[in-house]
C-alpha cells in the first residue's frame, strides 16, 4: 500500500500542519523524491537520495523528513550514500569532493578532498566503513583513507601506475587486502604496506576483462566476486575467484546489477527488474519484482530492522519490503523532474516548464513535461499521464486563461501549441491543423503563449515569416504578416499588454511591438515597430534580449545577456519619436552604478508591490524596489539555500506570497511579505498556534493593501501596529517596546486605507 506520511523538516522544532503555510521569510524545496537511487539505513531511520535532494523515514512514528540545503546539506545532487559501522552516523558525498556526515541531528561538512589541490574528478562514488575506525572513500581521482574518530583524511592513494589518477567506483577489503573496483579494472593493494606509496597497488592482470569499467566487488561464501558494468540492458557480467581462476557468475550475471550488500551470510542484490537475496550456497532466499501491482526497478537496496529490506524505485520513490507481495510505498509530491526552465504564477497556480533551449534558441530534446503546484498539491502533465505527450519536447512556455483558471497553453519547441482544460489535453496545434508554420514539415516551434485579458491566446511562432498569431475563444486563428518578411526568424516570449500591444523579442535582433488597433480581422490598420539596439531605435543594451515584464505602471522592463533596459510608458511608444529604453541607476557604495550592468538576465517578475524581481545566470536572485534604484534582497549561495546561482526563472504567488525559483538543480521557494490584496473576507494569522520553539515572522493574510493593522492583546491594549504591504502584514510577535509578548490571545483588527473595508481575527501565542 502507499503508506500515509507525514512531512516533517529536519532540526526544526516547529511542526506544521499541512493546512498551514510556510512561515515568511522561510525556506522549502520543491525537488523530486519519487526518483530514489541510493538507501541506508541508521539508527531506525531509512535515508534515502537520489538525483536532488534527501529524505528519511523514522521508524518510530513513520514521519518522512526531508533533507537539503534549506537545513544543511551541502547540495542537494549526491553521488553516494553509506552508514558507519561505528556510530550508526550517515556519509553522503558530492560530485565536488565535499562529504557530509548527519550525526546526532545535526550535520558536519568535510571540504577536504573539495579543498585538495588535486586537479582532477573529486567526486565521491562509495563508502567503505571497516572495523577499525577507518572508512576508504572511492573517488573520481584514486582512494581516500578517512579516518571516522577524528573526522579527517589521514592518507590519500593514487593507485595509478606512477601515481597516476584513476576513477574509482568502489573498494572492498578480503583478507589483508585492498580492492578497488575502478573505470579500468581491477587494483589491489595490501594493507599492511605503505599504500600512499603507488608502487604497492598492482593492476590485476588476470581478471578476464581487465581494462573494463567494474562497478562493485565484494567477498561472499569465501569468494571474491567483481560486477563488470555493461551499459548494454541487462548486460553485466560478475566474475567469481574460484581456486585461483576467474570464472562467469551465472547466477548474477546477464542483469543490471546496481547494488550489492552482505548481512548475516546473505547477499542482497538490486538489479534491474527486482531485488533478491541469496544464500552462500546460491540458494534463492527471497526476491520481489512488483510493488502494489506495478513493476519495479530497483536502483539501490539495503536491509533495515529485522526482515525488513528497503529499496529506491526511480519512479516510486522509497519503498519498505516486509515480506513477499507487501509493500509500502513513501513517495513524497513534487514535480515530473528538477527540470524547471520556465515558471509563471497565475492566480494561485504555479506552472513549472521541463524544457529548454539553448541561448541560440537550439531545442535541447528533452520529453514534454509541466508541473502545476496548487494549494500544496502538485499535478503533473507528462508521457506517463497524458496521452499524446509522447511526442512533445521542450516545452517552455505556458499561460493561464484569465478567463476560466481550468484552462491553459502551452508551447513547445517541436511539438507546437497544446491547450488544457480541466487538467486534460483540448487541443494539441501544429503545422498541419493550423496557420502555425513547420520546420521542413516536421516540427513546430511554439517559444511563447500569452493571454490576453479578453481570453485571445497570442502565440510566438519561431522560425516563421508570421512570428505572431492569435486564437480567439471561439477558435477562430489571425496571423501577422510583420517584421522582416524576406527570411524566416526566430521569435521568443511574447507579451500581450492591457492596452492592446503585442510585445515579443526576436532574438540577435531585439524586440517587435504590434499595434493591431483592437481589430483581430483587419490588418490594413495594423502598426508595428522593431527596437534595437542603437540610439534612437531602441537603444536596447543588447539584441540578446531574454526576459520581459510589465509592471503595475505601464513600464515594460527587459533583460538581456549583458543587464536591464526600461521602457518607460510603453503604451506610448508607437505615439512618439522618442522610443528609446533607459537604464537604472543606483548607489552602490558611494559609487553610481548601473542596474545588473553586464550580468546575464534570465527571467522577470513584477509582484504585487509592483517590485522586481530578477533571475540572473551566475549571480542568483535579486528583489529590487519599484522603480529599479534600491536593492531589497539578493539571494545567492552564499547567503541563502539557493542550489545554485545560476537562476532559470523566477515567479511569485500573488495569494500567498510564495516566492519560486528554478535553478539548474531544480526548485525551491522563499516566503516573501507582499500577496494580492483582499477584502479582509478571509483575513487570518499564521502559523497559529505560535508555539514557544518558533523565533520567525507572524504573517497577517486576506487584507487589503496599505491597510492599517492594530494587534491588541484581550484587555484591548494595544501591543502593535503595522502597515500591510500587498495583503500581507507581519509582526515579529514582540510590543511596542521590543519585548516578546506574553502567552495569550491576541486580537488582530484591520483597515483599508479609506475605512472602507474591514476585518478582524485571533491568535493564540505561547511564549
Amino acid at each position: 500500500m502507499r503508506f500515509a506520511i507525514i512531512i516533517l523538516f529536519l532540526f526544526n522544532a516547529f511542526v506544521q500542519s499541512k493546512a498551514q503555510l510556510t512561515p515568511v521569510f522561510e525556506w522549502r524545496d520543491h525537488l523530486t523524491y519519487s526518483k530514489v537511487t541510493r538507501v541506508a539505513y541508521a539508527n531506525n531511520k531509512v535515508y534515502a537520495s537520489g538525483n536532488s535532494g534527501m529524505f528519511f523515514v523514522d521508524l518510530e512514528d513513520n514521519s518522512v523528513n526531508r533533507i537539503s540545503t534549506i537545513n544543511g546539506l551541502s547540495d542537494i545532487v549526491t553521488t553516494s550514500l553509506g552508514t558507519s559501522n561505528h556510530n550508526q552516523s550517515v556519509y553522503v558525498g558530492y560530485e565536488d569532493g565535499t562529504i557530509d556526515i548527519i550525526e546526532n541531528k545535526t550535520i558536519l561538512t568535510i571540504p577536504d578532498i573539495k579543498r585538495s589541490n588535486i586537479i582532477g574528478n573529486k567526486q565521491v562514488n562509495h563508502f567503505n566503513f571497516t572495523i577499525d575506525n577507518v572508512c576508504y572513500i572511492s573517488t573520481g581521482f584514486g582512494v581516500v583513507k578517512f579516518n571516522i574518530a577524528n573526522k579527517e583524511v589521514s592518507e590519500t592513494f593514487r593507485i595509478g601506475k606512477n601515481g597516476s589518477l584513476i576513477f574509482v567506483n568502489s573498494t572492498f577489503i578480503s583478507g589483508d587486502t585492498l580492492y578497488a573496483a575502478t573505470q579500468k579494472g581491477l587494483y589491489k593493494g595490501g594493507l599492511s604496506s605503505f599504500l600512499y606509496d603507488p608502487d604497492n597497488w598492482q593492476k590485476v592482470d588476470s581478471f578476464p576483462r581487465a581494462d573494463s569499467n567494474l562497478s562493485a566487488g565484494f567477498e561472499f561464501g569465501g569468494k571474491i566476486h567483481v560486477n563488470v558494468n555493461n551499459i548494454a540492458f541487462q548486460g553485466d557480467t560478475v566474475y567469481t575467484l574460484d581456486s585461483g581462476k576467474w570464472v562467469v557468475n551465472s547466477t548474477l550475471s546477464g542483469e543490471d546489477n546496481n547494488t550489492f550488500e552482505i548481512k548475516n551470510n546473505e547477499l542482497l542484490v538490486a538489479n534491474s527488474t527486482s531485488f533478491e537475496v541469496w544464500d552462500t550456497s546460491w540458494k534463492k532466499v527471497r526476491r520481489e519484482f512488483q510493488s502494489n501491482g506495478d513493476p519495479i526497478a530497483p536502483k539501490a537496496a539495503t536491509y533495515g530492522p529485522g526482515d525488513e529490506i528497503w529499496f529506491g524505485d526511480f519512479t516510486q520513490g522509497l519503498i519498505q519490503n516486509l515480506g513477499p507481495f507487501s509493500n509500502r510505498e513513501y513517495v513524497i509530491d513534487g514535480p515530473v523532474s528538477n527540470r524547471a526552465f520556465r515558471l509563471n504564477a497565475f492566480g494561485g497556480n504555479v506552472y513549472v516548464c521541463g524544457g529548454a533551449h539553448s541561448d541560440v534558441q537550439v531545442r535541447l530534446g528533452f520529453p514534454g513535461e509541466v508541473s502545476k503546484f496548487n494549494n500544496e498539491n502538485w499535478t503533473l502533465y507528462d508521457r506517463e499521464s497524458i496521452i499524446g505527450f509522447d511526442t512533445l519536447t521542450d516545452i517552455i512556455a505556458v499561460s493561464e486563461n484569465p478567463n476560466n483558471s481550468k484552462q491553459f497553453a502551452v508551447g513547445s519547441m517541436g511539438g507546437g501549441l497544446i491547450i488544457f482544460n480541466n487538467n486534460q489535453v483540448q487541443n494539441i496545434y501544429g503545422f498541419a491543423n493550423s496557420p502555425l508554420t513547420g520546420i521542413a514539415d516536421i516540427a513546430t516551434y511554439v517559444t511563447g503563449v500569452d493571454y490576453d485579458k479578453n481570453g485571445t491566446l497570442w502565440i510566438s511562432n519561431s522560425i516563421s515569416k508570421q512570428p505572431i498569431h492569435a486564437l480567439t475563444q471561439s477558435g477562430s486563428w489571425v496571423s501577422f504578416n510583420i517584421g522582416d518578411q524576406s527570411t524566416e526568424r526566430q521569435s521568443n516570449q511574447v507579451i500581450a499588454t492591457d492596452w492592446g500591444h503585442i510585445w515579443y523579442i526576436i532574438p540577435s535582433v531585439g524586440i517587435g511591438v504590434l499595434d493591431y488597433n483592437s481589430t483581430l480581422g483587419t490588418n490594413a490598420d495594423d502598426r508595428y515597430l522593431e527596437l534595437l539596439t542603437a540610439a534612437g531605435s531602441g537603444a536596447l543594451a543588447s539584441s540578446e534580449v531574454t526576459r520581459m515584464a510589465v509592471d503595475r505602471d505601464g513600464h515594460i522592463w527587459v533583460g538581456s545577456n549583458v543587464g536591464i533596459n526600461v521602457f518607460y510608458n510603453a503604451a506610448t511608444i508607437l505615439n512618439r519619436s522618442d522610443v528609446d529604453s533607459k537604464e537604472i541607476f543606483i548607489d552602490q557604495d558611494g559609487q553610481t552604478q548601473i542596474l545588473l550592468k553586464d550580468q546575464f538576465v534570465t527571467d522577470i517578475f513584477i509582484d504585487v508591490a509592483n517590485r522586481k524581481w530578477i533571475s540572473t545566470r551566475g549571480n542568483g536572485v535579486y528583489l529590487m524596489s519599484s522603480d529599479g534604484t534600491k536593492e531589497v534582497r539578493h539571494f545567492t549561495t552564499e547567503n541563502s539555500p539557493l542550489y545554485t546561482d545560476d537562476v532559470n526563472s523566477v515567479s511569485v504567488d500573488e495569494k500567498t506570497g510564495e516566492v519560486f525559483i528554478a535553478t539548474e538543480k531544480g526548485l525551491i521557494s522563499f516566503r516573501e511579505t507582499a500577496t494580492a490584496s483582499s477584502d479582509f473576507s478571509s483575513m487570518y494569522a499564521f502559523p497559529n498556534p505560535v508555539l514557544p520553539s518558533y523565533d520567525g515572522i507572524i504573517a497577517i493574510s486576506g487584507v487589503a493593501d496599505q491597510a492599517t493593522i492594530i494587534i491588541t492583546d484581550i484587555a484591548g491594549n494595544k501591543v502593535y501596529e503595522t502597515i500591510s504591504e500587498g495583503g500581507q502584514a507581519t509582526w515579529n510577535g514582540k510590543n511596542l517596546n521590543g519585548d516578546p509578548v506574553a502567552t495569550g490571545i491576541y486580537l488582530i483588527y484591520g483597515a483599508s486605507e479609506d475605512g472602507s473595508l474591514h476585518g478582524a481575527t485571533k491568535l493564540l501565542i505561547e511564549n
